[in-house]
């Protein structure tokens, strides 16, 4: 069986920007790549999504898992519905990093999003000064501790790893090895 990609049409909202025809899903989640016990896994969207979705809302959601386990969750520009989406499916789970939903907007982290992955370190991706204000959405907060976190407006090009024991480590601009929480 073959998936054909989606069809893009030209979007008015800024020069150069298209985006996938949203009546149905671009893309099959799954595995993407496994290399040993190590893969790296789409989660969202399984389907064409409930009317009323946000463009963002659309984005992808991407997984690095050691067996079983999650270790770092991509969740694009994802906003609250799309976290309760994931929430409802099952398919949210604890993880050491996540790269924050639209680079740090009040729009995503939602409380129960944030209790069910507890991530270790929040890494935002950002510009600095950017127009739109990014990041707005306060300290991250899961089951009453502050959230670790990292941006890359102030930190710089940031790097992870994993051993084979499944530990993570991070560092910016080529410096030292820091160990995720």
């Amino acid at each position: 069986l073959r998936h054909r990609p989606p069809r893009l049409r030209h979007h008015r909202g800024g020069a150069g920007r298209a985006r996938p025809d949203t009546s149905r899903s671009g893309f099959l989640p799954g595995l993407v790549h496994r290399w040993g016990d190590w893969t790296l896994e789409i989660l969202y969207p399984s389907g064409v999504l409930p009317p009323g979705f946000s463009e963002n809302d659309h984005s992808m959601v991407v997984v690095l898992r050691r067996g079983t386990a999650a270790r770092y969750l991509w969740t694009g520009d994802l906003e609250a519905r799309g976290e309760n989406l994931l929430l409802a499916q099952g398919l949210a789970a604890p993880v050491q990093g996540w790269k924050a939903g639209h680079h740090g907007s009040h729009t995503s982290g939602t409380a129960p999003f944030l209790a069910r992955i507890r991530p270790g370190l929040v890494v935002i991706s950002c510009g600095p000064a950017n127009r739109y204000g990014h990041p707005s959405h306060g300290p991250y907060v899961a089951a009453g501790d502050t959230l670790d976190l990292l941006r890359s407006d102030r930190d710089g090009s940031l790097e992870f790893a994993w051993n084979r024991a499944g530990e993570g480590r991070w560092r910016n601009r080529g410096g030292p090895w820091h160990r995720l929480p």
